[in-house]
């Protein structure tokens, strides 16, 4: 059986091959691996980011920590997943990516996990309401389809709403275009684990998409599909596949008139095995999950702003498959109406009304929650002071009326040729329990939602070759939401809870073809949850264009020290490397790509008793 799944990855894999070779005149270079230097000097000055005050302005007017990962650095980690890439990044840790594929993933920036880091798609918040947190699974996103990511990393529930107490990440998916882009995406290689015990190909992905326009309306159409069957969940024998199927439309306005609008519909089914956790052991179990989203934003530009809205809806469906078996589905509803004013030069306004509503099946209960915010956040850009502070009114079904603040004032110098930048940020955060902490057994239903509020201070140093970047924060809870080993049961922490850190990140481009993204961050806790957190973290990129397309990529990460799931148990730092190298050919126009995984093959524990990636060969195409 082994046989014939590797013979039929192995086929197909040369099948799309030859169909990319016939059609070489549907490509253009924009999807090449031919890709301009990531740091270029262009790019370091003149960077915009929206997701700080969302209003767009250049990255050195901004007074928060944001990460801006574009498309030329994204086409480098073409075949992997959206968890390897955040992962590079200061501040951010995806855990669960270094497992196997089915693991669901939680992530944390500074601290704050996912109940507190907000995912924006295409600038619609994405939930499920059906997860212990309300998180959204970053699994569901096939990189190859996103165009770009913003990473705000502090308390942003002024600009987003509750769940935005430790950043936001910003996601931006690929548009239509004026001319016919046909592309394909092949990927195939090994996904093992460190004792490669499996062999032969094990994991085979495919990304299709058609883009064009029709008069005043461009459209994409995408279908990804994965499978990949080399690994067990728990450390053992018994192999555990996943297979993920994702299909979406994207339709939007490609005319210069003042009216905008965007429709995003994506549909996404997992068929992934997994094994017993009490007691953790080999097991047949399967959960069977499908999610339905659409998103639809209108927007009006005027002369001196816009006028517009984002809705969204979500639907998800988990089936658990095992000796104790469940369902869960739910229903998310977004919408966000918001206007963007700039009365000068200087000063710009935002304003708007926020409305969301999630559903839950819990059992035999369905419980539901909603939540109406008005809020306001403005801007000033002086010449060496800029101002970015807001005020949030959450109107909670339940726990009634909460207000949110921030206060983020930055100061900004040049000389010798040097750009400096220093600022500050005082912000609080509201965030309520999810339906499964209230209502599930596990639950309580007189939890009081999370209060905090955190303080960060900066400094950033950049020139036209590079920028060094450091901050320190701290985040208090009180209460804060934990999960209470003894009761086995969610509570309301007794005491204050406070998550301390900083960050720094360096990056340089030397003669515009070595260029390096160096991170590392530091975060502490007192009376909190850093179970799976690193105290330590460091994270390297060299990026190195031989020529225009030759192009070779080395990554390191580092992970230090931290606590396992039990709360006791040490766990052994562990550090990881990583080569990619491109090649982009000109007849025909096929871009190859090799990445190499785990280079020494390392042997680690992610999650204690599971089973961690040794090193794989992936071939892109």
């Amino acid at each position: 059986m082994r046989f014939f799944k590797n013979a039929f990855c192995a086929a197909l894999f040369i099948v799309n091959t030859v169909n990319a070779q016939n059609a070489p005149q549907l490509l253009s270079m924009q999807d090449s691996l031919e890709v301009t230097p990531l740091l270029s000097k262009e790019h370091l000055l003149n960077e915009v980011v929206v997701v700080d005050s969302r209003i767009a302005r250049k990255r050195s007017a901004s007074g928060k920590s944001v990460v801006k990962i574009d498309s030329s650095t994204l086409k480098l980690f073409q075949g992997q997943s959206l968890a390897t890439v955040l992962n590079h990044y200061a501040g951010i840790e995806v855990l669960g990516s270094q497992t196997y594929p089915g693991q669901p993933l939680t992530y944390a920036i500074r601290g704050g996990r996912s109940d507190k880091v907000l995912v924006l798609i295409d600038g619609v918040r994405v939930s499920d309401p059906s997860f212990i947190d309300s998180s959204f699974d970053l699994n569901l996103i096939p990189v190859d389809n996103i165009q770009s990511v913003e990473i705000l990393k502090g308390a942003s529930s002024t600009l987003y709403g509750s769940a935005a107490a430790a950043g936001v990440i910003s996601i931006q998916t690929k548009k239509g275009t004026a001319t016919p882009k046909l592309t394909w995406l092949g990927t195939t290689g090994t996904l093992t684990d460190a004792k490669q015990s499996e062999k032969g190909l094990t994991t085979v992905s495919d990304h299709f998409s058609y883009a064009n326009g029709i008069q005043q309306i461009g459209y994409r159409i995408h279908f990804d599909q994965q499978y990949s069957d080399g690994m067990s969940a728990v450390i053992g024998t018994e192999k555990d596949p996943f297979a993920r199927r994702n299909f979406g439309v994207r339709l939007s306005a490609v005319s210069s008139s003042a009216w905008d609008w965007d429709f995003n519909l994506s549909k996404t089914d997992l068929n992934s095995h997994y094994d017993n956790s009490y007691p953790l052991k080999d097991a047949p179990f399967r959960l069977l999950s499908d999610q339905l989203r659409w998103s639809f934003s209108p927007q009006y530009r005027y002369t001196k702003g816009r006028f517009g809205l984002h809705t969204g809806y979500q639907k998800s469906n988990r089936d658990f498959q095992s000796n104790y078996p469940s369902e869960f589905s739910a229903v998310h509803h977004f919408i966000d109406l918001f206007n963007t004013h700039r009365f000068s030069d200087k000063w710009a306004l935002l304003t708007g009304i926020n409305y969301q509503k999630a559903q839950s099946q819990i059992d035999d209960q369905n419980p539901s929650a909603s939540q109406t915010d008005l809020y306001l956040n403005s801007i000033y850009e002086g010449s060496k002071l800029h101002l970015n502070m807001g005020l949030r009114r959450n109107d909670h079904q339940t726990y009634g009326t909460q207000w949110t603040y921030n206060f983020n004032p930055s100061l900004h110098h040049s000389a010798g040729g040097l750009n400096y930048k220093f600022f500050i940020g005082l912000s609080s955060a509201f965030i309520a329990p999810s339906l499964y902490q209230l209502y599930s057994p596990y639950g309580d239903e007189s939890l009081e939602p999370a209060e905090t509020q955190t303080t960060e201070v900066g400094g950033v140093i950049s020139s036209e070759e590079g920028t060094f970047e450091g901050v320190l924060f701290k985040r208090k809870e009180n209460p804060s939401l934990l999960f209470d080993n003894t009761t086995f049961r969610y509570a309301n922490s007794n005491e204050q809870v406070t998550y301390i850190g900083f960050e720094f990140r360096y990056q340089n481009s030397f003669m515009g073809k070595i260029n390096t993204d160096l991170n590392y961050t530091y975060t502490e806790t007192e009376g909190g949850d850093l179970r799976r957190i690193p105290k330590h973290s460091f994270s390297g990129l060299i990026a190195v264009h031989w020529t225009a397309r030759w192009f070779t990529q080395l990554a390191y990460r580092q992970m230090g020290s931290r606590r396992a799931s039990d709360g006791s148990t040490l766990l052994s730092p562990y550090g990881l490397w990583n080569i990619n190298v491109a090649y982009a050919l000109e007849k025909p126009k096929i871009d190859l790509g090799i990445a190499l995984t785990n280079v020494f093959n390392k042997k680690y524990v992610e999650f204690q008793n599971y089973t961690t990636q040794g090193r794989n060969i992936l071939l892109t195409l």
